[in-house]
């Protein structure tokens, strides 16, 4: 969300209007970089976000289940928010939608950790017992 901020802010929203090399290129130029860097941690982002969706559906917690899979679909909306946004050339509505759901993702991510170490201390303490 932080890059994503900066980018608006430097108004660097559209310096890379294709999708998903950067002007042609999967490497960036300097004048691209910002973007750039903003997109790679979004695609790692992402990974992380739907992998931690996939592995809450090995265990038997329906909250870390329901906020983890709340995640994953939250950065896949992000995704496709994310190419409408360049291709609606920044409409600021879009935008605000797009900073919208990424609050929610980032919600969702946080709920889907504290539910993760609520688990975690149960199964530690009743090892323990």
């Amino acid at each position: 969300m932080v890059l994503g901020s900066y980018v608006s802010a430097a108004g660097l929203g559209l310096s890379c209007i294709d999708w998903p090399t950067c002007r042609g290129s999967f490497l960036p130029s300097e004048e691209i970089m910002a973007e750039w860097v903003h997109r790679l941690f979004a695609l790692m982002a992402g990974i992380s976000v739907v992998t931690m969706a996939a592995l809450s559906w090995r265990v038997r917690n329906s909250r870390l289940r329901l906020t983890a899979t709340l995640a994953a679909v939250f950065v896949i909306t992000q995704i496709v928010l994310g190419v409408i946004v360049i291709d609606s050339r920044l409409h600021p509505l879009i935008v605000s939608i797009h900073l919208g759901i990424g609050t929610l993702l980032f919600a969702s991510t946080l709920l889907t950790a504290i539910a993760a170490n609520r688990m975690y201390r149960e199964n530690l303490k009743s090892v323990s017992e």
